[in-house]
């Protein structure tokens, strides 16, 4: 029985490594907004670097939500692949 738990805690340690590494789709800046905007660009510097800072802060806040969903599959991950491991080493010294 230890030995198919095992082998179970292993199979969802295996999609959770395989989640944790599927490409995903970043929000980025768009690009055809981008260039009408500089091409009727009516602003000083400083309103411009506001703008550059507040479309980098979105893109942060984009980047680090789905590095806190990675991470949560990383940890589930680590956690199935110790619960098997601990079960087959269980079920090594009892048998």
């Amino acid at each position: 029985m230890a030995l198919i738990l095992a082998a179970t805690a292993f199979a969802v340690a295996a999609v959770c490594a395989i989640v944790v590494n599927m490409p995903r789709n970043y929000a980025g800046i768009q690009v055809g907004p981008l260039k009408d905007a500089v091409s009727e660009w009516k602003h000083d510097r400083q309103t411009a670097q506001q703008k550059v800072a507040l479309t980098q802060l979105v893109e942060l806040d984009a980047a680090k939500r789905q590095n806190r969903s990675k991470a949560k599959w990383l940890t589930g991950g680590i956690g199935a692949e110790s619960f098997a491991v601990a079960l087959l080493a269980f079920s090594v010294a009892w048998h």
